[in-house]
């Protein structure tokens, strides 16, 4: 069969162009694929560059379609080299005590001058950045202010040898010097356009719970700059930790991949949007469907990610229960009052129109409300736990029941006016027995700190993004439990508490079928696919 497509390496890149004319039809479906799977197209030329790894989805997809190609002498080797980059991470210094899903992900990131470790919260990602920064490099650690301490915990663990240093408040920054880590929150990071020095040759940046940077923020724009600066250096690298990769919607994950200069990876904004089937209405909003089932191909080139079923599935599994509340007639009327004078009639209440209502003054104070009016029977739940001897955990979206739990003997609060260190000291006080529980907002506890000697945890109330609440329940189920985790929710008997709970639980199926759907394939398998490959097109060559 007459070859219709010739392949070629150019440079660091293969090369897919036509040698003979394809017809309209066949033109568009070769460019279509190209497209689909990270090439980029030349109009002058009319050839398509495919970086790295893409070649693999690409030319499976062009001969899945028919089309027959003719390879240049070079392409098994580039294909070999590119499996050889892949696998050639060495990893025989790391801790005996990481696992084999830690042990390539170290590879991974040591293979990756820029990348994201976006492995599902809790199985380890902070303990394979710290084995995968070469020993005695410069390391500096981007982290939620909450966080700081924590890392200083698991450098202390896992890279004993390095000099740590928390920097905080504002001016504070500067570049670590070489076997130092550093470690600095989002918020006092210098602005984006500020002058600085060039860091060390080898610098390495970390950046936890990298989905903070998924707004147009100063934060954001702060965090980008860096990566620019230490990419530039020799040896400099830039590594983005998150297990909340999409975090409420596609563009989340865009915003955070542009941040570490990843977002290349899809071509441009409007591919993105095509292969996350992005569709904006005449008012200008956006909806998402379904990711095209290139994504987690295209991703795979910058982006490894495992969830807790794939690598630990010995780990207890997670369910959730419901606890119905009663409402007092004096409870009702004051919602009712509310909820008219904003308007709202709860039929009509839509996900959309509902993340609208909750910045209503009226609406947030009905949830206040709502909150308070289910302490008492937090309190209930509470002592009944307490009598059995079982150690738990609170969590709620609003500070008055956390306080209110927190007065207890034996229980201690953890709210945003809690330093990181105290909260540091108030885990550790959990997981070594001397607390009955702990209360919580989610939003401060939801983050860097370990409780997995609770098994159980009451929501009071949940955050309306979905990724703040998995988070929070995922302190008690991380490495480290043994026990099957339950995860209680208040739901009060009332419409809008019902309808929240409801649309909630509908919104985090939705997100998680996404974020299940962007998984990526590990190295190992991708460098075995290029070298299957290489070898393919040698013998068809003979």
């Amino acid at each position: 069969m007459t070859a219709e497509l010739a392949v070629t390496v150019h440079g660091k890149r293969l090369c897919v162009e036509p040698i003979r004319h394809l017809g309209e039809v066949r033109f568009i479906t070769h460019r279509n694929i190209l497209k689909n799977n990270g090439g980029t197209f030349d109009s002058d030329t009319w050839k398509t560059f495919l970086p790295g790894t893409a070649a693999l989805d690409c030319l499976d997809k062009l001969a899945g379609a028919s089309f027959a190609m003719s390879y240049g002498a070079d392409v098994p080797d580039y294909l070999r080299d590119q499996a050889s980059a892949l696998t050639s991470a060495l990893v025989s210094d790391i801790d005996p005590r990481a696992r084999p899903y830690q042990r390539e992900g170290v590879g991974y990131l040591r293979a990756r001058s820029r990348a994201m470790l976006a492995d599902e919260m809790g199985i380890g990602k902070s303990m394979q950045a710290l084995s995968a920064a070469p020993h005695g490099a410069p390391l500096l650690v981007v982290a939620p202010a909450l966080a700081k301490g924590v890392w200083k915990l698991q450098a202390n663990e896992w890279a004993p040898d390095r000099r740590v240093a928390i920097l905080s408040g504002r001016g504070s920054f500067r570049w670590p010097r070489p076997g130092e880590m550093i470690v600095i929150n989002y918020d006092v990071l210098p602005p984006a356009g500020a002058t600085l020095p060039n860091p060390l040759p080898g610098t390495i940046m970390v950046a936890d719970e990298a989905h903070y940077c998924k707004g147009k923020t100063g934060r954001q724009a702060a965090t980008a700059a860096l990566v620019k600066i230490i990419t530039k250096v020799p040896g400099g690298r830039a590594w983005a930790l998150t297990g909340t990769p999409l975090a409420n919607w596609p563009p989340d994950l865009y915003r955070v991949l542009a941040t570490f200069g990843l977002a290349d990876v899809f071509g441009n904004w409007p591919n993105f949007v095509r292969l996350f089937a992005g569709t904006k209405d005449r008012w200008g909003k956006w909806s998402w469907g379904k990711p095209h089932e290139s994504v987690p191909r295209i991703l795979s080139r910058v982006m490894l990610r495992r969830t807790r079923d794939q690598v630990l599935p010995q780990l207890p599994k997670k369910s959730y229960s419901t606890i119905s509340v009663p409402l007092s007639d004096s409870d009702n009327e004051a919602l009712a009052t509310m909820l008219r004078a904003a308007g709202v009639r709860i039929s009509e209440i839509t996900a959309d129109t509902l993340s609208k209502l909750l910045r209503s003054s009226h609406v947030m104070a009905a949830r206040k409300l709502l909150a308070t009016a289910k302490i008492k029977h937090a309190l209930q739940w509470v002592e009944e736990c307490e009598a059995a001897g079982e150690p738990v955990i609170v969590f709620s979206a609003h500070r008055g029941p956390v306080l209110e739990i927190a007065r207890r003997d034996g229980w201690r609060s953890i709210t945003g006016d809690v330093s990181p260190e105290d909260r540091t000291l108030i885990a550790a006080e959990f997981q070594a027995g001397k607390l009955k529980g702990i209360a919580a907002t989610i939003d401060a506890g939801g983050v860097a700190i370990t409780l997995t000697r609770a098994c159980m945890a009451l929501f009071v109330d949940l955050e309306w993004t979905p990724a703040a609440n998995s988070q929070a329940e995922d302190r008690i189920l991380r490495l480290g439990q043994e026990r099957a985790v339950t995860i209680y929710r208040a739901v009060a008997e009332h419409e809008l508490d019902e309808k929240v709970a409801a649309l909630l639980k509908g919104k985090q199926e939705t997100l998680q079928a996404s974020i299940e759907a962007i998984t990526s394939t590990s190295d190992a398998v991708l460098a075995k696919r290029l070298t299957d490959l290489a070898n393919k097109i040698e013998l068809e060559s003979l």
